[in-house]
């Protein structure tokens, strides 16, 4: 591989992770997210249109570090393919449909619910409009967020965390204990699904597993761009 490769794939590596913490804590300042999703549909529709601006450009951001597991997904292929295609190529088509169920999650905040905010805080709106426009909002919460974003987006990430941990190693990309720590945050990452079977702490567990494997994740591009110099 060319140090432009190996740069490149730092770099991307590296930005994903930034690019997440920026949008997420800027959600939770400015939107209180995740905690605002506990709350009453008017609240949430309230709280987004006043959120303005801001609080599109950190949808935004979410959506497109969504669209940056793709790159990630096909870089990690290209390293690991040589020491096990099999593995690389499963673990990469997992990692592309979490890629798909991420954005299709996030995607809904920017598009659908933009929309529905707009409408709901409108002075002229009827009640029976209200009801309508709660309904909706209930359905693609439940359609796109509980079931593509927090179902099958965490079962599809924790799965490529295991896998590409294992194929990272296997190609001498990562040491064993990260692989043995990338491994238990990946099915930590699974275990988020469990929330909705009444099992609160799976929602804490999964918030920490995802931290520590972005931050897994930074600490590998950043040994990338060391090998490329």
């Amino acid at each position: 591989m060319s140090r432009m490769e190996i740069r490149t794939a730092g770099i991307v590596l590296l930005l994903m992770p930034l690019l997440i913490i920026i949008s997420w804590t800027g959600l939770m300042i400015r939107f209180e997210y995740p905690d605002i999703l506990r709350q009453p549909v008017e609240l949430i529709m309230q709280k987004y249109e006043t959120g303005g601006s801001l609080v599109k450009l950190y949808w935004s951001g979410m959506v497109l570090s969504g669209m940056l597991i793709i790159p990630v997904v096909a870089l990690l292929y290209r390293f690991t393919s040589a020491a096990n295609r099999s593995l690389s190529m499963i673990a990469a088509g997992i990692g592309l449909a979490s890629a798909v169920f991420h954005i299709l999650g996030f995607s809904r905040w920017l598009f659908a619910m933009d929309f529905l905010a707009g409408q709901y805080t409108l002075a002229s709106v009827t009640a029976g409009q209200k009801e309508a426009m709660e309904t909706v909002f209930n359905a693609l919460h439940m359609y796109l967020g509980v079931t593509i974003g927090e179902t099958l987006g965490f079962l599809t990430m924790g799965a490529w965390v295991v896998l590409i941990a294992i194929a990272l190693y296997q190609s001498d990309l990562m040491k064993l204990w990260i692989t043995v720590v990338s491994v238990i945050i990946g099915f930590g990452i699974m275990a988020g699904t469990l929330e909705w079977t009444g099992l609160s702490v799976a929602a804490e567990i999964n918030a920490y597993a995802y931290q520590a494997w972005i931050a897994i994740l930074a600490g590998l591009g950043i040994s990338f761009i060391r090998r490329s110099k």
